[in-house]
């Protein structure tokens, strides 16, 4: 291979790099606003305490944007005084938990935003009523003498119980009959059993699901509502159909006064009220107790919550990884298994190590991106020296190229290892500005679209040598363009840019995997050659199929806004 062919590679090194680097750097000014970015602010929190107490008090900070948790226990140890450092420039909910009942919080407020500057939170604790807006809550469940709930539970039947065997709801109360309530109902509570839900009424299912089932789905579960009026949004699907029911108007403004009251209860007292279990003192007690066994001790809880955090984290950083080399497997194995099917030789061995490579690449890329989105550190590390990276990303594909004849293969492993894991560095962003699914279904896309290439590229029988100098002056004017559009700023020009960016990067995907055959047949013999070759060939579809994926998710994905 010719010194003309080497400098040619090393200004599309540098000229696909410096693509790579304006896409990923026209997300970051959306990236800034979002709460995984930027700066910390110390959030001092206190509690007054009554004489004698000596429970733990578990504080949590839910961020609006990200839902990221952040928790802090407030015990003796402590003096009741502690601090959390969190992300600047974003809102969060606030709670409290005290496992003994008979305690509860007073001053929290539901909201908290977050500057620059620190942060004091000071909340009381008190025994007995615990002040929910205007109402006062006793907590004396055990005794049935909750009087406050059984006004709101009251209220509640007084505005519904019309529906009960009302004739225009008959097909509305059908809707909560069917086997996915009977699912929830069951999931809902050990000693739900099939007897008890063939012995309710349509009209008593309706009440079960929309006190409790519902309700603590939306303010408990796993995407659970981060304010009031998202909670009045999990009611759209009911409300559409009782809008349309006379008298409709009154069922659902009883629902949202509960569910307001239940949320409420909730964010003071960081356990669930469920409403429905006031129908009876049997059931008040039975109510009591599930609140009981329910509520850890606030250390356990605390340990518990923070332990859940870290492997829901974990768990979706595994299963998502394990989505991305899934398809990467998939697209690898696919290729290498088409040339060998049609090349029982040495040349299937070959790109077989070119893909192991790429593959490789790809799922360090992957890991080093989603490390750095889920860490708060080095998303901050990221954002604030993302230029400094950029420099080191092309020194290093410089350098890469510069040293193609000279390096070992071992040096060249170490140089794409480094590489990806860079590259997966500037990559991270993806993960703030686009929804998880839309980026595993675009990369998808993007891997089917290059293994048709890269297999056309193979098996072609036209020499694609005269479109190496057309593609490089493509994407010379795709540089060109992205640099225009930095000043111009037109998302049409955008759009344009990643269409022609799309097809230049197939069009390379094609020309590698043939120009990779060329190469293997000029050093056949050579075994170090090939070896350093198929790093080389790796970095070169790497690059493209990188650049597909970013131009596709571009065009077609789904922000998290």
């Amino acid at each position: 291979m010719d010194t003309k062919k080497n400098n040619n590679k090393l200004i599309m090194y540098i000229m696909i790099t410096v693509l790579f680097d304006f896409v990923v750097t026209g997300l970051y000014p959306v990236t800034a606003k979002a709460d995984e970015i930027g700066t910390y602010t110390e959030v001092q929190i206190a509690a007054n305490i009554p004489n004698g107490f000596q429970e733990d008090i578990v504080v949590t900070l839910k961020s609006d944007f990200s839902e990221n948790k952040y928790q802090v226990v407030l015990n003796t140890g402590n003096n009741y005084r502690s601090s959390l450092t969190v992300i600047s420039n974003t809102t969060y909910s606030s709670s409290a938990a005290i496992k003994t009942s008979k305690y509860k919080i007073h001053g929290l407020q539901e909201k908290y935003t977050v500057d620059k500057n620190t942060v004091y939170i000071e909340f009381s604790v008190n025994e007995g009523l615990t002040q929910i807006g205007n109402q006062n809550v006793s907590d004396d469940l055990d005794l049935g003498v909750d009087t406050d709930v059984q006004q709101i539970y009251t209220q509640y039947i007084q505005k519904v119980s019309f529906v009960e065997n009302n004739e225009d709801y008959k097909s509305f109360l059908s809707l909560f009959s069917n086997a996915m309530m009977k699912k929830y109902f069951l999931q809902a509570d050990d000693t739900n059993t099939d007897d008890l839900w063939n012995k309710m009424t349509v009209y008593e299912k309706f009440n079960y699901y929309m006190l409790y089932i519902r309700p603590k789905t939306l303010i408990t579960g796993t995407n659970a509502v981060s304010n009031t009026i998202e909670l009045k949004e999990g009611l759209e699907s009911e409300r559409q159909i009782l809008n349309k029911i006379n008298g409709g108007d009154k069922v659902i403004e009883a629902i949202e006064t509960v569910w307001i009251y239940e949320w409420n209860y909730y964010n003071e007292n960081g356990q669930f009220l469920n409403l429905y279990a006031v129908d009876s003192k049997q059931s008040i007690q039975k109510h009591s107790e599930l609140e009981q066994s329910e509520v850890q001790t606030a250390e356990q809880k605390a340990e518990s919550d923070t332990d859940t955090k870290e492997k829901r984290l974990l768990k979706t950083m595994k299963n998502n990884i394990a989505n991305f080399v899934m398809i990467g497997a998939v697209l690898i194995i696919g290729i290498v298994l088409t040339i060998k099917n049609k090349n029982e030789n040495g040349i299937s061995k070959f790109f077989t190590k070119v893909y192991l490579w790429m593959f490789i690449g790809l799922l360090l890329s992957t890991i080093s991106s989603y490390f750095t989105f889920i860490n708060p550190a080095m998303n901050s590390f990221v954002y604030n020296a993302f230029g400094l990276i950029l420099i080191i990303e092309l020194i290093v594909v410089i350098t890469f190229s510069l040293l193609r004849r000279k390096v070992s293969p071992m040096g060249a492993k170490i140089m794409f290892i480094v590489y990806s894991i860079i590259s997966g560095l500037t990559l991270s962003s993806i993960f703030i500005v686009y929804k998880l699914s839309s980026i595993i279904t675009v990369f998808l896309s993007a891997a089917v679209m290059f293994g048709l290439l890269a297999l056309y590229g193979y098996f072609t029988n036209q020499d694609l040598t005269s479109f190496g100098k057309l593609l490089i002056f493509g994407l010379l004017a795709v540089v060109i363009m992205s640099i225009i559009n930095i000043f111009v700023t037109s998302q049409s020009f955008d759009i344009t840019i990643s269409i022609i960016s799309i097809i230049i990067f197939l069009g390379l995907t094609a020309w590698d995997m043939q120009n990779l055959k060329k190469i293997y047949y000029y050093y056949e013999n050579d075994y170090d050659a090939l070896d350093k070759s198929a790093i080389y060939g790796a970095l070169d579809l790497y690059l493209d199929f990188i650049n597909i994926f970013l131009d596709l998710l571009r065009l077609f994905g789904k922000s998290r806004d």
